[in-house]
């Protein structure tokens, strides 16, 4: 069964958090398994009743993209993606690859992840699905918006999590009126950034300005009180 090809990361995983197989492959440091481990699994934990008994699935969206879970007989799979695609296609993809994969792992608690089961896995995916790779950075920002979710449901960052984040600064302009007088166009794209929903360090990079630069534009418009800082939390990868 093809869908269109899409840009997307695929995860299969059991509900102790062990990751099984991840699209695109890389070869994961501990600390990034660790957190895409802690993320999925607090997703499930926080949706157990949704998810409670085999082809349960959910959806969540966010600014960034979107989010595809659905619970195998012996594993969940994540399907992410910032496309927008048919969600009915997507659970018919994520449906067929559990079925086919599900009757590769073992009965009991341990799973053998050597090649043979990667190259399995592998066929399945061929002949149900034409994914391509999501670059480092947009997984990143798939991630972090996910996370970001999870906080805003539940007020809290779940426990699994806590290794795999720091506080951050998010910039929140008072007044927006003050984009339109600010004559600088370079403050006025900051300036427009400023809505809470990103911190200082993400501004910095994208709009390609060290993040002492930033700090310095910034720290005018806070001591007039035109801007605040809201104290929140982002996914660390280092």
């Amino acid at each position: 069964m093809e869908i269109a090809k899409t840009s997307t990361l695929l995860l299969v995983m059991r509900e102790d958090g062990t990751l099984i197989y991840s699209f695109p492959r890389r070869e994961e440091d501990e600390r990034r398994r660790g957190l895409l481990s802690a993320l999925i699994s607090s997703i499930i934990a926080l949706n157990r009743e949704a998810l409670g008994k085999v082809g349960d699935r959910i959806s969540i969206k966010t600014d960034y993209g979107s989010f595809y879970f659905l619970r195998g007989s012996k594993a969940f799979y994540a399907l992410m993606t910032k496309e927008q695609m048919n969600e009915e296609k997507i659970f018919s993809v994520l449906d067929h690859l559990a079925k086919g994969v599900d009757n590769l792992l073992p009965e009991g608690e341990i799973i053998i992840i050597d090649d043979n089961l990667i190259k399995s896995i592998e066929e399945i995916i061929r002949e149900i699905f034409s994914p391509t790779e999501l670059k480092d950075e947009e997984i990143k920002k798939l991630l972090q918006s996910l996370f970001r979710d999870i906080i805003e449901k539940t007020g809290k960052v779940p426990e699994r999590l806590k290794a795999f984040v720091k506080e951050a600064l998010f910039p929140v302009l008072v007044d927006r009126a003050i984009i339109i007088k600010e004559k600088n166009p370079m403050k006025r794209l900051i300036l427009s950034q400023c809505t809470g929903s990103k911190d200082v360090e993400e501004i910095s990079e994208m709009m390609g300005i060290p993040l002492e630069r930033l700090m310095a534009e910034l720290a005018s418009y806070v001591r007039k009180g035109k801007i605040i800082y809201r104290v929140g939390y982002k996914l660390a990868y280092k």
